[in-house]
């Protein structure tokens, strides 16, 4: 949603909207302060993707598409576009000892003391199952200057947003609820129905304590501003949920609390095949080794934690392909037990 250029932010929230200007002018500001405050159908998950674009890593555009099945069920992965965030070493890896963290981004040919961004894909993942369409997050919308491109890649990906069922939407973070509603402010899919927990909503439309969270304040004005703004727009088509809940057939919400009061992931299952869709119980791949490394967005740390070893063992015990929402891109990849925790195994594109 757009505002007229007189209008303050004091307007803009009072009236419920919010601006792109707004929220990302917050989160470019106030993120560095975190510190100091045609489908694949091969069963081999490498064979199993295919890719518009070899080298979307690097592309500063958001026109990917990835395409895998999950037995029977076809999934595209469809970019919202993509987000750059400041110092993730601060960001990301808040509880981790600088030395430890630093080792850790060595091996990967990282340097943390010149590591000033970290490049986020933002996406929405689309599962059709058994004649619904289910859409998992809906990216940043136009609360992102380098976001908003879903619904266009929707319909290049042969989705006509009209024909999405449900829109689940694992926490109500900004990046993932920001595409519910289109640019006039009306639902962005106007059939579905939008799924979300429960005391997630009432949370974010009430009085959200985030006092726990090592962010400055304008971070958090905008964390509590862009639920506000967006959500009752599709409050009519909102279904409430609580604890484990079938969207569709093999679709499942799967609590997951920790980084916010009430997160879900979510888990497809087809044909003895699976995949678990971590939402933002971890962030970055090294979370999978390192589960107690969380970051400063993670509002209950100790419940994060426990949240992301219960998902792991999950993952492994059910032989489930992953999907981290911030992972590099494409995001997919097994995690493995090892004899001191787990290891990420990723897709590799090309």
């Amino acid at each position: 949603m757009t505002m007229r250029e007189t209008d303050t932010e004091e307007q803009e929230l009072e009236r419920g909207a919010i601006s792109r200007r707004h929220v990302l002018g917050v989160l470019a500001a106030a993120t560095p302060l975190a510190a100091t405050s045609g489908r694949a159908t091969a069963r081999t998950t490498a064979d199993r993707v295919a890719r518009t674009d070899q080298n979307a890593d690097s592309r500063p555009t958001g026109s990917d598409l990835v395409f895998l099945s999950v037995g029977d069920y076809d999934c595209t992965l469809v970019s919202d576009g993509f987000f750059e965030y400041p110092r993730p070493g601060e960001l990301f890896f808040t509880s981790a000892p600088r030395d430890e963290l630093a080792d850790a981004l060595a091996d990967r040919g990282i340097e943390l003391a010149t590591w000033n961004f970290y490049r986020s894909p933002y996406w929405g993942f689309v599962v059709e199952a058994d004649g619904q369409t289910v859409l998992i997050n809906t990216g940043a919308g136009e609360t992102a200057p380098t976001a908003s491109e879903l619904r266009e890649n929707l319909r290049t990906a042969g989705i006509d947003p009209a024909d999405v069922d449900v829109v689940f939407l694992t926490h109500a973070h900004p990046d993932h609820i920001g595409g519910v509603v289109d640019e006039t402010g009306q639902p962005a899919f106007p059939r579905a129905t939008y799924a979300v927990s429960q005391d997630e909503w009432e949370f974010w439309l009430g009085d959200p304590d985030l006092s726990s969270l090592r962010v400055g304040e304008e971070l958090k004005e905008a964390l509590r501003a862009a639920p506000k703004a967006l959500l009752p727009s599709v409050e009519a088509q909102a279904e409430l949920i609580d604890g484990e809940t079938e969207l569709a057939p093999g679709v499942t919400a799967v609590p997951a609390s920790g980084h916010t009061p009430v997160h879900f992931a979510g888990e497809v299952a087809s044909a003895g095949e699976r995949l678990l869709h971590l939402g933002d119980a971890a962030l970055h791949p090294l979370h999978v080794p390192r589960p107690d490394w969380v970051s400063a967005l993670d509002i209950a740390p100790e419940q994060t934690v426990a949240t992301r070893r219960e998902l792991y063992s999950r993952a492994v015990q059910t032989d489930a392909e992953v999907f981290g929402d911030h992972f590099p891109s494409p995001g997919l990849g097994h995690v493995r037990r090892r004899d001191d925790g787990w290891s990420w195994n990723p897709v590799r594109s090309g």
